[in-house]
């Protein structure tokens, strides 16, 4: 009987040590398989964004051994952000990839890894409801997976939470490097990487030991873009910044789609309506000061998160970055998990039960992902016919002799599929368009008359306001193609005659 009973015991205290873990287990499974399947079902229905495609033509330069070009046979300008996923995707063209299919399958994969990381490290900081609710809100919903698809922005993603989550336990080798690639992914990298050294600095255990793997990436990749391109700063980046805010917008923290990223159920919110939306920011608000408090109030590992947010957002602010979903994507997922850390710790003291509270955070995440999904179902219509820009990039193949040049000022789409000369009015991928742009000339390029010209019909944004008034535009170009775009602004392909 004795026997019996502590062999029970035995069973019992057993069941109670692996039970914890494999809930863990079970719950990162789910939360990577939705992710990998609300992926799949939602980049099979919105191709990749103009700007994934110059990384795309660079990726193809590279694999066909033309370097980090642009234009085969010219300059050698870095005309990308994302120097490491080029990399990655030349390889995969190298080995006989179609390249925007790989970035797809890539970004799939990434944003798993990145959701799946971020259960972890909620578990790792003592929230681990905070790390399931914000994974399941982003994988469920199809708004945060729209505004990356086809971009270096999952794998950008999943080097950071990685790494915050291997800081939070110490390792300080594999943290440091994926600092550094998440800093070869995307310039703006360097914040985690700086958060994670801090911390390291100081809980007193830094080690440059340690440091030498991301140091050496970083010092081969600088080394190689001074000579290659006379500086490690991307074309693109610069070009971005000195542009008129009139013109690509200006980042900022309480644009739409920047709350719509933290918490995706505000997409239903009809544009316009201001009490809905102003309810949305409480929530969010609210949500947010109660993590940064606990974080604050726990161990130092929660306070990286904190610091890094603060890097990201100062350095976007202070650069005066453009209004892009992709560049809110990182911060927005951080910030959704310190929202709900402070909603769960809300919950648990309503009900007095911290198991009770962390069941309610996630089930209240779930619902509010599973609103979304069936809000972007219902509104959901038929596919949608190729982008204006494929359209043309297609046509130019078609019909455009060898040799011939292009100019746009969305230029990505347009050069991987013609394989034409292009030329970027906007300076992403033309150094010598700066001096033009930072005066608020964007036509500059039309007066060397290039042999077609991409453009959508007469609006008052300045870019387009700038290639009409262009004389040279107006007396040598005539309309060849139309590619249906919305009603009254439709993209025109003109040809020099």
């Amino acid at each position: 009987m004795m026997l019996s009973v502590i062999a029970s015991r035995s069973t019992a205290h057993a069941a109670a040590r692996i039970s914890p873990r494999l809930v863990l287990v079970t719950t990162i499974a789910i939360v990577g398989v939705i992710s990998l399947v609300s992926s799949v079902m939602n980049t099979s229905q919105s191709g990749a964004g103009d700007d994934a495609y110059i990384t795309y033509r660079y990726a193809a330069n590279i694999a066909r051994g033309d370097g980090f070009r642009f234009n085969p046979g010219g300059p050698a300008v870095l005309g990308t952000t994302t120097p490491l996923y080029t990399l990655m995707l030349a390889a995969g063209a190298k080995l006989g990839a179609d390249i925007p299919e790989l970035s797809l399958a890539i970004g799939a994969i990434a944003l798993a890894v990145a959701l799946s990381g971020l259960v972890l490290l909620g578990h790792e900081l003592g929230f681990a409801a905070a790390g399931v609710a914000a994974a399941l809100t982003w994988s469920l919903s199809p708004v945060p997976i729209q505004s990356v698809v086809g971009m270096e922005t999952p794998v950008y993603i999943a080097f950071i939470v990685v790494a915050l989550y291997l800081a939070s336990t110490g390792q300080r080798t594999a943290a440091l490097s994926l600092g550094a690639l998440a800093a070869l992914t995307r310039p703006d990298g360097l914040a985690i990487l700086v958060a994670v050294a801090a911390l390291f600095v100081f809980q007193r255990t830094w080690s440059w030991r340690a440091f030498v793997p991301a140091a050496v990436m970083l010092g081969l990749w600088s080394a190689y873009a001074t000579l290659a391109f006379g500086s490690p700063i991307p074309t693109s980046g610069i070009a971005k910044m000195v542009h008129d805010a009139i013109v690509s917008g200006t980042f900022s923290l309480l644009d739409p789609s920047a709350v719509q990223l933290v918490l995706p159920i505000m997409t239903v919110i009809p544009d316009g309506s201001i009490a809905p939306f102003l309810l949305g920011l409480l929530f969010i608000g609210e949500g947010v000061g109660l993590g940064a408090m606990m974080a604050l109030r726990s161990i130092a590992h929660g306070r990286i998160l904190l610091l890094w947010l603060a890097l990201y957002l100062t350095g976007y602010s202070f650069l005066h970055m453009p209004n892009f979903p992709w560049y809110y994507a990182p911060a927005a997922l951080i910030t959704a998990f310190v929202m709900w850390a402070g909603l769960e710790h809300v919950l648990s003291r309503l009900v007095r039960s911290r198991t009770t509270g962390s069941s309610l955070t996630v089930v209240l995440a779930g619902s509010l992902g599973l609103a979304s999904l069936l809000s972007s179902h219902a509104a959901a219509t038929d596919a949608a016919p190729p982008s204006p820009h494929v359209q043309a990039g297609l046509w130019l193949r078609d019909h455009a002799s060898p040799g011939q040049s292009v100019a746009a000022y969305e230029v990505g789409t347009i050069a991987y599929l013609s394989n034409l000369q292009t030329t970027d009015l906007l300076g992403l991928t033309a150094p010598e368009a700066l001096p033009y742009v930072r005066e608020g000339d964007y036509a500059w390029a039309i007066r060397a008359e290039p042999d077609y010209v991409f453009v959508g019909e007469w609006s008052s944004w300045p870019v387009i306001a700038a290639i009409y008034a262009e004389p040279v535009f107006a007396r040598e170009y005539r309309i060849v193609a139309r590619f249906a775009y919305r009603q009254g602004k439709d993209y025109l392909l003109y040809q020099h005659i």
